[in-house]
């Protein structure tokens, strides 16, 4: 990423320096604040990727514009890549208008399986006790539904 950006001032603000991408294992989140400076670092990625062997999925390669902007086309060698709403990242469901309904909805969900899941522990009378129990909740099940609650967006 430090050869894509190099030398050229992509990127969104953050504070007093420029934000140009959030990368986790292979996972990577490119951002500007237009769609031509998004264009000229996607090009700019796939040019170095290329050059060490890799390329960019473009099946798996999503685009997300946050604002009230038209949308073109963005391109990856001639291909033209999905523009969507909403997209999961990292577990979480990230929305153009900051909405998090959806995301937390799923992480309700998704600790709810677990708790159905430890049913057994649960309903065991005399095996396991009570404060294990407790304690197992409060590190299983509570982490799962307020995973990434930290980047919701809080109500006035």
């Amino acid at each position: 990423m430090k050869k894509t950006v190099n030398g050229r001032d992509y990127g969104v603000t953050w504070g007093s320096e420029k934000l140009a991408d959030l990368d986790f294992a292979d996972d990577l989140a490119l951002l500007c604040n237009t769609q031509e400076e998004l264009q000229e670092m996607t090009n700019s990625l796939q040019w170095n990727a290329a050059k060490v062997g890799l390329c960019i999925n473009t099946e798996k390669t999503k685009a997300m514009i946050v604002g009230n902007n038209t949308v073109s086309a963005l391109t990856i060698n001639g291909t033209d890549i999905e523009h969507v709403d909403n997209f999961q990242y990292l577990g979480s469901y990230m929305s153009n208008d900051g909405d998090v309904t959806y995301d937390m909805c799923t992480r309700i969900e998704k600790a709810s399986s677990v708790f159905r899941r430890l049913r057994p522990i649960w309903r065991s009378c005399t095996i396991i006790s009570k404060n294990t129990k407790l304690r197992l909740y409060t590190s299983v099940v509570i982490p799962t539904a307020i995973y990434a609650g930290e980047t919701w967006k809080t109500m006035e």
